[in-house]
């Protein structure tokens, strides 16, 4: 059995779903080469530890090159306090020195479709547009 095959298998063991582990070990592979740039969707999904890892390979050896990585969020997901806590709060008090933060939201894209910016629709979105607090009636998270 392989590193990974063991670390597959005693996260199954462990109680966390089979297709979560598959995925947290496919990510892995990735792990410790060098990127320029990296692209995170939804960075909320990751973990605190996960996104470090990620960020460890944002590393580049070709001069006057300054690396960088990209992601984009939505509240809620197992990383909505440390993301909240890295880029919104420092945004929202006007002190970003180590990152940058870009709000967004379904309205400001007017290629969107009717039928996204619908789906979208809800009390998240609604959260969001109206800054109401860190979690809304039912637990539905805002980013606040």
């Amino acid at each position: 059995m392989t590193p990974l095959e063991r670390y597959l298998a005693a996260g199954v063991a462990a109680g966390c779903p089979r297709d979560q582990m598959d995925r947290l070990v496919r990510a892995s592979v990735y792990l410790g080469l060098e990127y320029d740039v990296i692209g995170i969707e939804e960075a909320t999904t990751l973990s605190p530890r996960k996104h470090l890892d990620i960020s460890t390979c944002s590393r580049t050896s070709k001069p006057n090159w300054r690396p960088r990585i990209y992601s984009t969020s939505n509240p809620g997901g197992v990383g909505h306090a440390w993301y909240r806590e890295k880029f919104i709060v420092p945004y929202r008090a006007g002190r970003e020195t180590e990152t940058r933060f870009i709000p967004a939201r379904v309205d400001d894209n007017r290629f969107n479709n009717p039928e996204y910016a619908k789906s979208q629709a809800g009390p998240e979105a609604e959260a969001g547009e109206h800054g109401a607090g860190e979690r809304l009636g039912g637990g539905v998270a805002a980013f606040g």
